[in-house]
């Protein structure tokens, strides 16, 4: 019989598909778009492979998907990467160096986790189907806590934004993404870092939270506030607020 806590995982992974193949197909050359789409993709493979070894039938099977589940350190990296996109920080961004910095430590942690036991030991059978034990080993605990801390300032930069926009439709905007965005990184962080590392067994939320916030939240902003839309009007709008006051319209006549 499958638990509660596989279906949340299967489901929270259609979620991400759909929601990120929705923003995406919005506007398939929009930069913050693609990045959304691979942070939504990164996460439903997430769910998916944690699904498969929740419900496996055996430790063995358990065993083969927590180490196909080696994804989940990107995560955090184009959350990051998604949220600079979004609170526009350009000079960050065109510096080489960020994307080094975000996604070679994401890469060396992938390879760990799908070749090696450093992050998981033997299957154990749980109340919510199969789950990894978690070695007490300085790699894991610095590795784990380098996914973390990336979750974390990617909140705080999208907390810093918000509080520095003026109050108007664009603030509104941001307040759905900073809250949708939050709950992932604090649930997940509770559940798949702080918890383990604190010797309490519970099952993972990072996957579920990530749709919750997702589907609640940015979905809302996508509805009320044409977040991720790309119209003329808009682009017009954003246009002219970047504009000196000093602007005038001249007729042909």
């Amino acid at each position: 019989m499958v638990s509660v806590f596989a279906a949340l995982s299967i489901i929270a992974s259609t979620v991400c598909f759909f929601m990120g193949s929705l923003v995406f197909l919005k506007n398939p050359k929009g930069y913050l778009n693609i990045i959304f789409l691979l942070l939504c993709c990164d996460v439903a493979y997430w769910g998916f492979a944690e699904f498969h070894y929740r419900t496996a039938e055996s430790a063995a099977t358990a065993s083969f998907w927590i180490h196909m589940n080696f994804l989940w350190p990107f995560s955090t990296a184009l959350l990051l990467h998604f949220i600079l996109i979004y609170t526009r920080t350009n000079r960050l961004l065109k510096q080489p160096l960020i994307f080094a910095v975000l996604y070679i430590p994401s890469l060396i942690i992938a390879a760990i986790a799908i070749f090696t036991n450093r992050f998981s030991s033997n299957p154990v059978q749980m109340a919510w189907g199969w789950d990894f034990g978690t070695p007490d080993t300085l790699i894991n605990i610095l590795c784990t806590g380098w996914v973390s801390l990336i979750g974390l300032l990617a909140g705080l930069v999208a907390i810093i934004f918000y509080l520095r926009l003026n109050p108007g439709e664009k603030k509104n905007q941001a307040s759905y993404v900073v809250i949708g965005l939050s709950i992932p990184v604090i649930i997940g962080t509770t559940t798949d870092a702080f918890g383990p590392a604190l010797g309490l067994r519970m099952p993972e939320m990072a996957v579920t939270s990530f749709a919750i916030g997702v589907a609640g939240f940015i979905g809302l902003a996508m509805w009320k506030y044409e977040l991720f839309e790309l119209t003329p009007q808009a682009v017009a709008s954003e246009i002219v607020s970047t504009m000196a006051d000093g602007l005038m319209l001249v007729s042909p006549d």
